[in-house]
């Protein structure tokens, strides 16, 4: 069915004559009644999820800009209109914050300000340095539970006040954020995160002391502006409704991590990168009988670590592990360590059916099994041949493979299969597969299904 996208301004409707000749008065108030009690009612649902993002912020005026042009687009014009009042007593960025930035973010406060209640989780996405000032309208949403920032820049001293102000947040995602320190006094030594968090997520944030957004016509629109920064490490805080705790960034040093760790010993669920794992104090995971998932990315490079002397983690169930190497014997050591794992993924670097069935036989609890291959050239893969996994997932992220050769006995379920880069045909994939009769093949979003007659 065709779906018409024009929005229909029913305030206007009633006034048409032609409407109103077969509609009396009472039905027109009725009508008007009922619409406002829907939306009244649908508000909390509407706007329970807010997001912002480049896309939906360029639909509304101004957008730090004109209405017909996008910010981005700005540059020349922009400067050279605010050029011109350089001989003016005020400052031009002045100007420039006070006529254009301040009104846009004043209007999308009053707008949404209506809604603060009903708003449980907001997000900004892609804004990058625009979110600088976008970003202190969340302090007004104290009902917020959910908060995630991705690849944005925020004053330093507005995001403290923010988790200030934001008592019952439950989840905090902080993935590419840079944030800005304009004054030395403002600090992150010291504990800044809501007591109320049971999840939080770090992942490659940075920090820089700059005056810089104090002008926002250079620091918007100059793109070839560049100061450094920093991976900013916030204070290890005991966070006693933790439950999800993910550190991911190529500059955090082990004992970073290990003071996390050890303040939060009611973890659930712990992800972290890491160089070398000798420097992780595995005790302090063994230590945490509640924890049930564990995460752990490897970022070796010229070297390979022969043993890690693990101790035993009887209470993960889900164990991941990525970025692994060629001969890298500390992985087995790692799993072998985790007994009770029901689920496993291992994203492979280098794929050794032999390293993997054996790893499988040992895992006796395994029911789920993902392999993310990363440097296949070969056009034929062989399914291993698995004893106590019911489910298989492979992830190709490459394009090589065109053939899958089945198992004539497994105790497999379902055998998912996905590419990253690739769209499969599924009648083709059908054909090139049609003599397992002992398979049905069935194709779920971007996954083909096999699943045993």
């Amino acid at each position: 069915m065709e779906v018409n996208k024009q929005k229909i301004h029913w305030e206007l409707v009633f006034f048409i004559r032609e409407f109103k000749e077969y509609v009396d008065i009472n039905d027109l108030i009725e009508l008007s009644l009922t619409s406002k009690l829907i939306r009244l009612k649908l508000s909390s649902t509407l706007f329970s999820c807010i997001e912002f993002n480049n896309q939906n912020l360029s639909m509304r005026s101004n957008y730090f800009a004109n209405e017909e042009d996008k910010w981005q687009m700005k540059n020349r014009s922009i400067m050279k209109k605010f050029k011109s009042y350089s001989k003016r007593v005020f400052d031009r960025n002045s100007e420039f914050k006070s006529s254009i930035i301040d009104p846009f973010v004043n209007d999308i406060q009053l707008e949404l300000g209506a809604y603060q209640e009903h708003v449980k989780e907001i997000k900004f996405l892609s804004l990058e340095k625009p979110c600088y000032y976008i970003f202190p309208i969340s302090q007004i949403f104290t009902s917020l539970t959910k908060l995630t920032l991705f690849d944005v820049y925020i004053n330093l001293n507005g995001f403290i006040n923010a988790m200030k102000a934001l008592e019952n947040l439950k989840k905090l995602n902080l993935n590419l954020v840079a944030f800005e320190k304009l004054s030395r006094s403002v600090s992150y030594n010291e504990d800044i995160f809501s007591q109320s968090l049971s999840e939080l997520n770090i992942d490659n944030c940075t920090i820089s002391s700059s005056m810089l957004p104090n002008k926002p016509l250079k620091y918007l629109f100059d793109m070839n502006l560049e100061h450094s920064q920093f991976a900013i490490q916030f204070k290890p805080s005991f966070l006693p409704n933790l439950k999800a705790l993910s550190l991911k960034s190529n500059d955090f040093p082990s004992y970073y991590i290990n003071l996390w760790l050890a303040m939060n010993p009611h973890l659930l669920d712990i992800r972290f990168n890491i160089v070398n794992p000798r420097e992780i104090e595995l005790d302090l995971i063994a230590q945490n009988n509640t924890l049930q998932s564990l995460e752990i990315e490897f970022l070796l490079h010229e070297y390979y670590i022969t043993s890690l002397d693990t101790p035993l983690l009887i209470s993960i169930q889900y164990l991941n592990i990525r970025k692994i190497r060629a001969r890298c014997p500390i992985v087995k050591e790692l799993i072998f360590s985790c007994p009770n794992i029901t689920k496993l993924e291992l994203e492979l670097m280098y794929y050794n059916e032999e390293y993997i069935t054996d790893l499988e036989s040992r895992l006796h609890n395994l029911k789920s099994l993902s392999l993310n291959l990363c440097e296949l050239t070969e056009t034929k893969f062989k399914i291993p041949k698995l004893v106590h996994t019911n489910c298989l997932n492979i992830i190709l992220s490459t394009n090589s493979v065109e053939e899958f050769i089945l198992p004539s006995e497994n105790n497999l379920l379902i055998i998912s299969i996905s590419y990253t880069y690739k769209v499969v045909d599924i009648a083709e994939f059908r054909e090139i597969h049609k003599f397992y009769a002992n398979w049905n093949i069935d194709q779920k979003n971007d996954n083909i299904l096999f699943t045993p007659n």
